[in-house]
């Protein structure tokens, strides 16, 4: 907050040493507000970190210059895909898995889905795993996995889950008696389905 008496009416903004000026950036960005007292540089890149001044003056006493404010830019925040597909059984616990990881953006991420994953499945907040004992069979179906870092930036990317239904063990044969020296006639005792 710039003050005085008389109040300032003259303000140059410097990054380092070299004073900056209304329009395109060497880095692309465009700046305005540069003889204001507040500056905007939209479309930043990494080329625009840096220590950034403001003289002041106000034609009568000295001119002043602020302490210096440090910009940085984090790199964009990104998704990779870690696990492209998964199938899980119905009654069976999924081991965790974490099916989208994030890099770089502003840490703090938080981590949401859709649509809504199948019954008794849920997707953390914190650390983007999936867990739970699937309770209802799905088929194969892609699920968007969208992370949030602190700064609000958002990365996406999909990937397939199917829940297959339970294995059904029938007893088809409860018992049997075979002779000696008889060759025996080939028999399935316990047919399975799922």
């Amino acid at each position: 907050q710039a003050g005085g008496n008389p109040t300032p009416t003259t303000f140059v903004w410097k990054k380092g040493s070299a004073t900056l000026a209304n329009g395109a950036a060497a880095s692309g960005a465009v700046i305005s507000g540069a003889t204001t007292a507040m500056i905007h540089i939209a479309g930043v890149t990494a080329a625009d970190a840096g220590s950034y001044t403001v003289t002041v003056g106000n034609g009568v006493s000295p001119d002043a210059t602020s302490n210096a404010a440090t910009l940085t830019i984090n790199p964009a925040l990104s998704t990779t895909l870690a696990v492209a597909s998964k199938s899980l059984t119905i009654g069976v616990a999924a081991v965790a898995f974490t099916p989208v990881t994030a890099a770089n953006g502003t840490p703090g991420y938080t981590y949401a889905v859709t649509p809504a994953l199948p019954a008794n499945l849920t997707l953390s907040a914190s650390t983007g795993a999936v867990s739970g004992l699937p309770t209802a069979a799905a088929t194969a179906a892609n699920y968007t996995v969208t992370v949030t870092d602190s700064a609000t930036a958002t990365s996406s990317m999909a990937f397939s889950l199917t829940v297959n239904p339970a294995v059904v063990a029938t007893q088809a044969v409860a018992s049997t008696t075979i002779n000696a020296g008889t060759a025996i006639t080939p028999f399935t005792p316990v047919t399975a389905a799922g």
